[in-house]
């Protein structure tokens, strides 16, 4: 009977303490619920993208198509800019 081991490697990652402190400065005060538009009134256009990645099913007689997609959503904040 063989005895089996296994070595398994911890990689641990850090981030840069100043970066992250960058990051969290400049969006102390982003709310991400308020709508990113200067004036209420204004409208926001946001782009919908829809990519396909994978075709699952195809019923021919029901006229029913399974998929898998991405969506991707784009708009403008100009609070980020």
């Amino acid at each position: 009977m063989e005895k089996q081991s296994t070595i398994t490697n911890l990689l641990v990652c850090t981030g840069n303490p100043d970066a992250k402190r960058l990051y969290d400065d400049l969006l102390s005060n982003y709310n991400k619920l308020v709508r990113p538009v200067v004036n209420v009134t204004d409208a926001l256009t946001v782009q919908i993208k829809l990519k396909l990645s994978q075709l699952i099913d195809v019923n021919l007689k029901n006229q029913i198509m399974t998929t898998n997609l991405w969506v991707e959503q784009t708009w403008y904040d100009y609070k980020l800019k």
